[in-house]
Parts: structure tokens; C-alpha cells; sequence
């Protein structure tokens, strides 16, 4: 990675992936309010583990302004954002004033990156595709299989995903209509410095790039 990017940004149970142990992380960002708060059990051990990869690879976390206060995140190299929505009349991508799209941990890391005024952004894993997981059950509701596409250190279902088998009552009419706002905002981001590494991915507001060492080189090995 060192010879083709300055950093590298990462999200959520990244920690949790086999890549993990063999890369370090320039930024490492959470904002899914489950990791905040109190607590208990399962989720309260996956965010000290999260917590120990960060401090360990020397990443800055990169955190909503309302964690500002938390003393769980104390000792660790901090970089906070505005994370209040301003949807209409806005058009704001800057992490210093409300945001202009929905919240979603990974928009708001590349809002960031923009912002640091990298003179490119690589994109991989991308792609909203979780409906691929999605299957209907004879009561017409829907639920949600799990599963992820990169390898995991220890296959497990990670308490912050949700349930293996949610129950989604608005339907597919709901959950898809949630999906076209989610690929409608990243058309706000076209600046024409990112580009997706993924050539098959569903993401389509940015221009794509076959065989780039950085994905033939990491297949390869």
C-alpha cells in the first residue's frame, strides 16, 4: 500500500478482517450509533478489541462531535465531525458543518478525505450491496442473511451488523427506497478525484479502474 497511497481509511469492525493484521490505518472511523452509549457483553468486548487495533496501529479515530465528551475513547489520537443532517437547501460536504447526505459511516470518512484535498481517492468495498443478503419469507416480511465478502480472522457474526435474521416491516419498498437515496448522495461527491477500484462494483457515480496493483498485487499473494 505504502507505494501507491499516503493513507489509508478504514470503518466499523475493520479490526475483524484478515487484512487487518497486515496493514496500518491512517484513519479508523466510527459513527454507528451502537458504538456509543452503554455497553454490555458482546458489543462492549468488539469495541475494546476495535479500540486496542486503533491505539496499536497508531490510527487517529475519527468520531461524530456528540462522542466528544467520552472518556471511552481517551488516550487515542482523535479527529471529531459534524454530524448533524441538513438535507434541504444544502449541499455541504464539509465535516465542519451539517451534512448534506445520510448517515453512513463510509460517506462521511470520504467526505473527510475530500476534505484533506488528497489528489486522489481510492474507493474498495464501496457498494451498498447488503440487499444481496436479503431474502423473503412466506409472512412477506424480510430478513437479512449476514454474511460479509471479506474474510473475517474469526467468522463470527459481529453484534453491531444486527440480527442474522432481522425482520425488516417496511418491506422491500422501504428498504430499497433507502438504497436509492443512498446511491443518490454519492453523485454529491463527484469531484472527479475518487475512483472506485472495484470494476464490478454497483457503485456507479464514480469512474472505475481495472487490475490497479493495489487489488491484482493483494490477489496475487
Amino acid at each position: 500500500l505504502d507505494n501507491h497511497v499516503d493513507d489509508l481509511f478504514v470503518i466499523n469492525a475493520f479490526n475483524q478482517l484478515k487484512v487487518s493484521s497486515r496493514v496500518k490505518p491512517a484513519f479508523y472511523g466510527l459513527s454507528d450509533p451502537a458504538h456509543f452509549g452503554l455497553l454490555e457483553g458482546e458489543q462492549a468486548l468488539e469495541l475494546s478489541e476495535t479500540l486496542r487495533y486503533i491505539k496499536d496501529s497508531g490510527a487517529s479515530l475519527v468520531l461524530p462531535h456528540t462522542a466528544y465528551g467520552s472518556k471511552v475513547f481517551e488516550g487515542l489520537n482523535r479527529v471529531y465531525f459534524d454530524d448533524r443532517e441538513r438535507i434541504f437547501f444544502n449541499n455541504s460536504l464539509s465535516p465542519l458543518k451539517p451534512r448534506s447526505y445520510g448517515s453512513t459511516t463510509i460517506y462521511k470518512m470520504l467526505a473527510l478525505a475530500l476534505f484533506m484535498d488528497y489528489d486522489k481517492v481510492y474507493i474498495l468495498g464501496f457498494d451498498n450491496s447488503n440487499f444481496l443478503n436479503y431474502r423473503g419469507r412466506p409472512d412477506n416480511l424480510m430478513q437479512d442473511l449476514g454474511g460479509a465478502t471479506a474474510d473475517k480472522k474469526v467468522e463470527k457474526k459481529s453484534s453491531f451488523i444486527g440480527d442474522f435474521e432481522k425482520e425488516f416491516t417496511s418491506g422491500m419498498a422501504g428498504r430499497m427506497q433507502s438504497y436509492a437515496h443512498l446511491f443518490g448522495d454519492l453523485h454529491k461527491f463527484n469531484s472527479g478525484k475518487i475512483v472506485n477500484l472495484d470494476p464490478y462494483s454497483l457503485t456507479d457515480a464514480f469512474p472505475k479502474v481495472m487490475n490497479h496493483p493495489l487489488v491484482t498485487n493483494y490477489i496475487a499473494e
